[in-house]
């Protein structure tokens, strides 16, 4: 049995609680990539090869997810992200581990945000038993908020031996109430599936923790029935970089802009970068990985994307794999009915003039 844990950079860390479980886990795989969120992970789970049944996953996203709920993105769009990895765990018999931590700025709060309450609402849905540092931690020092000397800074907790051990052995202990989740009704992806396209690739990226399949653009591919983007996931660099990604077929879309180059002063190297686009939104989104819009768009079977540089140097984006939804047809097919009884019911509805019944 293999453990693998998918978080942000407090799992990435080279002198993080990671380095300390390795010591007592030595069948241990980092695939955390920092600064993202559950579809990250997604993605690192289905383009590595040895993720077996009966392997672990320790889930370590929810500080990320917390932090950009809190600045405004949407709630629902990373939750379901969590539950689409849930139910492919499950259909793959993995064993999932989630470790929640709380960036510092939400540790302050009298009361918790409601993504940990959602969360928290949809691991035990799964029956998942999460190990919670921030509740375990105040617990056991008998304080109702962490103090300041717990965190390193505002997303990253402390690294000294007394927080970094709690931590192992917080993910000690979860990793053995590990379990497969439970075969339980969808909360926030019901008739949906995701779908992850990489045949596009025609080359690759390596650096010393991953290696990629990737496209440079212009590249086309094919959408599937029903298919909606979701997110596309790329290489960012920090030299100035924007892609395109338009429809083309019988009705012409506006495409979306990607910025694909990332801020960060102190990492220098191109980094795993993953443009969430809010499920059902139709409005536009800020965040770390640049502005997208139109993010609303369906395809029918045989249409085709094709990713187009805005500019000559901005050949060098490397796209790993765009991530997409569709409707199952009996889901669709239900809404219809639905709609269909909503129509009728409105159309046999006999109208009174309020004036008449005094």
């Amino acid at each position: 049995m293999a453990v693998y844990v998918i978080g942000g950079s407090n799992s990435l860390k080279s002198d993080g609680w990671t380095s300390r479980f390795r010591a007592v886990e030595p069948d241990f795989v980092n695939l955390s990539v920092g600064a993202t969120t559950s579809i990250t992970g997604l993605y690192r789970i289905l383009t590595h090869p040895g993720i077996t049944r009966g392997d672990v996953l320790i889930w370590e996203y929810a500080l990320n997810e917390a932090n950009r709920v809190s600045n405004g993105q949407s709630m629902r769009t990373y939750l379901a992200h969590l539950e689409h990895l849930l139910r492919l765990a499950r259909d793959r018999g993995l064993l999932v581990a989630p470790l929640i931590f709380t960036p510092r700025h939400l540790e302050k709060r009298a009361q918790r945000s409601r993504y940990y309450d959602r969360l928290f609402a949809l691991l035990a849905h799964y029956a998942l038993v999460p190990f919670d540092v921030s509740a375990e931690l105040r617990r056991s020092l008998g304080v109702p908020r962490l103090p300041e000397s717990s965190f390193r800074d505002k997303l990253h907790y402390a690294h000294d031996d007394e927080m970094l051990d709690f931590i192992c052995q917080g993910a000690q202990r979860a990793v053995r109430q590990a379990s497969v989740p439970a075969p339980a009704k969808p909360r926030y992806v019901r008739g949906e599936r995701l779908r992850l396209i990489t045949d596009f690739a025609n080359d690759s990226f390596a650096n010393s923790i991953m290696q990629l399949p990737v496209a440079r653009p212009p590249f086309t591919f094919t959408y599937p029935a029903r298919g909606e983007i979701t997110a596309i996931t790329y290489v960012s660099e920090t030299r100035p970089m924007t892609f395109q990604v338009g429809i083309h077929g019988r009705r012409e879309r506006s495409p979306i802009s990607v910025a694909a180059s990332h801020k960060s002063k102190k990492n220098k190297k191109p980094l795993l970068r993953t443009a969430v686009l809010p499920l059902g939104a139709a409005r536009r989104l800020s965040g770390e990985t640049g502005t997208v819009g139109s993010v609303r768009m369906r395809l029918r079977k045989g249409r085709s994307h094709q990713a187009a540089p805005l500019h000559d140097a901005d050949a060098a984006t490397q796209i790993a794999g765009i991530f997409v939804t569709s409707r199952a047809w009996w889901h669709l097919a239900g809404l219809r009915n639905l709609a269909a009884r909503a129509r009728r019911r409105i159309s046999t509805r006999k109208w009174t003039n309020p004036a008449r019944q005094k």
